[in-house]
């Protein structure tokens, strides 16, 4: 959990395919990150928010070891300028909306 998260709402949620996610913080009314829902995939969420600024690759500890193909080995961060960050899995599935102060920076 980011170190931030601490002084920010988190929300265990279920999402679409009962993927489990969270989101951190309270997205912005009116903000782009309304519309999301955990579970969607990178080309829902581009499709419907647009492209990020930029984004970043990072491994879950796990994707190190040989011949394991779980969707947590891997993830990327999608960075959207003063709206936050989401993390999508190895499945491209979104599984956190980051919309705390910290993220939107």
């Amino acid at each position: 959990m980011p170190p931030h998260a601490a002084r920010e709402q988190v929300r265990e949620i279920s999402g679409r395919e009962q993927l489990a996610g969270r989101i951190v913080g309270q997205p912005l009314a009116g903000g782009r990150f309304v519309r999301l829902e955990i579970g969607m995939s990178r080309s829902e969420v581009e499709q419907l928010i647009g492209r990020p600024a930029a984004v970043d690759a990072q491994s879950g500890g796990v994707g190190w070891l040989p011949y394991y193909f779980g969707s947590d080995a891997w993830s990327t961060e999608s960075y959207y300028k003063g709206e936050g960050r989401l993390v999508f899995n190895a499945d491209s599935r979104l599984i956190l909306i980051d919309a705390s102060e910290q993220a939107r920076k």
